[in-house]
């Protein structure tokens, strides 16, 4: 940059620099006389690059190859309409719609909108579990868009692996392991073993999560050597990754090791028998600190051991070993523990089983959390259905607040089936008609029909307009929500028709 060279000539003074060949073509061509002495021509080129970097420098030249284009004729845009629908919901005008419409998309081979890309994109950086969904129909134009802007690498990827060794960033490397655990599980945990040894204690640490993608017992050569690491983090990350997988050794160690912890007594009550000092082989599967109480190294055997061993070991039902061990279906520490591992191991008979324990013990206070929010997302949503209708029979009329019945209908991402749906509505028209007037007790039902709304199937739409009391007293403090409610159904229908 010129400005740069005249600096430095400033400095060095004519005695010791002149200007250079490009230097001299630069302020020539700008109407500088280089035949001047040399600190008329230094005075002479500031001021002038001063006045141009006032209005601003030209644009460098573009020296990089342009990447290669797309094939446009592989692309398969949405109609038009449907476009304009998903800019709606982008905007927040029916924002949970938008799960709904990418699953519409790619059941019926269409690909996201051009204009919609960018912006997606940005949205799966700060929400990746959003992106499998639009990975799956960005089409041509979004496989070629993504790689090129560095702040979607973290959820894209990056195909280039050559640049594992040379990129300057932990998250350009990370997004290559990323990409590959993807497409290629086997060549990612090779180049992190090719350079394990030299990367730095915070960068192995974070590489080895990045394995949890595409695990399998491919990968347990290189995870045991890792328990051997000198960092806590790392062995930690490695150990729990190992629990994972079922058929692992160090599953079985585990288990072998843990297994007489836990007992029922003939009357069903949970009996431990856990040892004084804790062996150094579980030591070193993750299980511990040894300073720990005894029940703080059960918690953690059982959140890593598969459920199916205990059944299997016990001779019991999932329903039967989880309610002896959460008698209350609250939040007891085994409970969760057990609600971890089902979560770790996919389990979905067994989260099935949970469901319906929290739905039998209705009368309790429920607390909804992270790992019950994830176990619930295991449960098919028929079999959600048909214990929630089952619950909600059993409840009648208003559904409890603090019951389990109604954090689980209002989690997102839930689709209720036609009895359901109509048993809730129902439910709720029943008890407007019955009410003389406004009770807060039921300030849960705005939330319960907003849930309502974008969980039922878009073709009650009709259905779902009969039975309401309008001349109750109290209609006029829920006629709004109602409203609301055959909107939201009634913008689902029509999303529907749009890509079908």
């Amino acid at each position: 940059m010129p400005w740069t060279q005249l600096i430095q000539l400033a400095l060095l003074g004519a005695e010791r620099a002149q200007p250079g060949p490009e230097l001299s073509a630069e302020l020539t061509a700008r109407g500088v006389d280089m035949s001047a002495p040399l600190s008329q021509v230094i005075l002479e080129g500031a001021v002038l690059w001063r006045q141009i970097s006032r209005v601003g420098f030209p644009a460098a030249a573009y020296a990089y190859a342009l990447p290669a284009g797309f094939d446009a004729a592989a692309e398969r845009p949405c109609p038009p309409q449907a476009a304009r629908t998903l800019g709606r919901i982008l905007e927040g005008s029916y924002a949970p719609a938008l799960e709904e419409w990418l699953l519409l998309l790619a059941r019926y081979n269409f690909h996201l909108p051009a204009e919609c890309l960018p912006l997606l994109f940005d949205r799966c950086v700060t929400q990746p579990a959003l992106w499998p969904q639009v990975r799956a129909v960005i089409g041509p134009r979004g496989e070629w868009l993504a790689p090129q802007n560095p702040a979607w690498r973290p959820v894209f990827g990056n195909p280039v692996v050559t640049c594992w060794e040379t990129a300057p960033t932990r998250a350009e490397r990370q997004a290559v392991l990323v990409y590959l655990r993807q497409n290629d599980p086997d060549q990612a945990r090779q180049l992190l073993e090719s350079s394990w040894k030299s990367e730095s204690p915070a960068d192995r640490h974070i590489f080895l999560k990045t394995l949890e993608a595409g695990l399998s017992l491919a990968d347990e050569p290189f995870l045991e050597s890792c328990l051997d690491d000198s960092r806590k983090e790392t062995r930690q990350a490695a150990a729990l990754l190992l629990a994972s997988l079922p058929d692992s050794t160090l599953s079985q160690r585990l288990w072998e090791n843990g297994k007489s912890w836990l007992t029922f007594s003939l009357t069903g009550k949970a009996q431990f028998k856990i040892p004084a000092k804790l062996p150094e082989d579980m030591q070193r599967d993750g299980i511990g600190p040894a300073g720990d109480k005894g029940m703080d190294w059960l918690l953690q055997l059982l959140a890593r051991v598969p459920p199916a061993r205990w059944e299997a070991h016990f001779g019991l039902s999932p329903e039967a070993i989880y309610t002896r061990l959460s008698p209350q279906a609250t939040d007891d520490p085994l409970g969760e523990a057990i609600q971890e591992a089902v979560c770790r191991h996919r389990e979905t008979r067994w989260a099935t089983a949970i469901l319906a324990c929290w739905l039998k013990d209705n009368a309790a206070y429920f607390k909804m959390t992270p790992t019950k929010s994830r176990l619930l997302q295991l449960v098919p949503h028929a079999e959600f259905s048909k214990l929630a209708f089952e619950a909600v029979q059993e409840s009648g009329a208003p559904l409890p607040e603090r019951s389990a019945i109604y954090p689980l209908l209002t989690q997102p991402g839930r689709f209720w089936d036609d009895k359901l749906t109509m048993a809730v509505v129902t439910g709720f028209q029943q008890v407007i008609a019955s009410s003389k007037s406004y009770g807060w007790h039921l300030w849960h039902y705005k939330q319960l029909l907003e849930s309502a709304a974008y969980a039922c199937r878009p073709s009650l739409h009709d259905a779902l307009q009969k039975g309401w009391p309008f001349s109750s007293p109290v209609w006029r403090n829920w006629e709004s929500e109602v409203e609301q409610l055959f909107r939201v159904v009634d913008f689902r229908r029509r999303m529907r028709e749009e890509l079908g």
